[in-house]
């Protein structure tokens, strides 16, 4: 049997699929104490030791070494074709960048001043950047305060038409006590004219009550 063929890797992807799934199962049968436990655990074992034994004869894969990293001399041992496929995008591109400047003839110190222009631009815009961050905090706070300066008016005006209702409220229940006072009061008044009455009017019956006694005494006489 070939161990590089693919027939082999694929023998031993299943083996390995198969194999861990058979271990799985006996560690579960153990673990849920099911029938038959023992015996699907040992077959587990026995599954394990045996992809343990076919996997020592699985080949070790070959990796081609990079020795022009070791030896820079041998980078251009390579054919054409692998120079052009390990030439990098950003090589090109400064290689393109190098040509557009020689064939302008643009000197080195352009560059330079063209280098600070563009820096003390960056700086110039971060500068105003931070001023109107400044510019907006300030705006962003007077409008904080403002808001905050409405929710006490409003909470002001709040408390004084409680304050008032409250007042309001003490007043009625002022008013009705002063008319209960005054309604026991009056039933007092009247309840002791109604006792006087009534003593006078006693009175009165027994002074009757007499005079009548005294009639009916004459009458008998006679």
């Amino acid at each position: 049997m070939d161990l590089n063929s693919t027939g082999f890797k694929k023998f031993m992807a299943m083996a390995y699929g198969l194999g861990g799934a058979v271990v799985i199962l006996g560690a579960l049968f153990k673990l849920m104490h099911w029938d038959g436990a023992d015996l699907m655990l040992q077959l587990g074992l026995f599954t394990e030791a045996i992809i343990f034994v076919i996997s020592a004869f699985e080949p070790i894969p070959k990796e081609e070494l990079d020795w022009s990293l070791v030896y820079p001399e041998l980078a251009g041992s390579g054919s054409s074709s692998k120079k052009k496929k390990e030439e990098t995008p950003e090589g090109v591109l400064t290689k393109k960048i190098d040509e557009m400047l020689a064939a302008s003839n643009l000197d080195a110190n352009v560059i330079n001043k063209l280098t600070t222009s563009m820096n003390n631009l960056s700086d110039a815009a971060k500068q105003i950047g931070e001023s109107s961050g400044s510019v907006a905090d300030t705006s962003k706070y007077n409008k904080e305060i403002s808001a905050a300066a409405n929710h006490l008016e409003k909470i002001n005006a709040m408390y004084a038409t409680q304050e008032d209702s409250m007042n309001k409220v003490q007043s009625a229940q002022m008013e009705v006590l002063n008319n209960q006072s005054k309604l026991v009061n009056s039933v007092s008044e009247k309840s002791e004219e109604l006792t006087k009455q009534m003593e006078s009017l006693s009175k009165n019956i027994a002074s009757l009550n007499s005079v009548y006694g005294g009639m009916l005494s004459a009458m008998g006489n006679k």
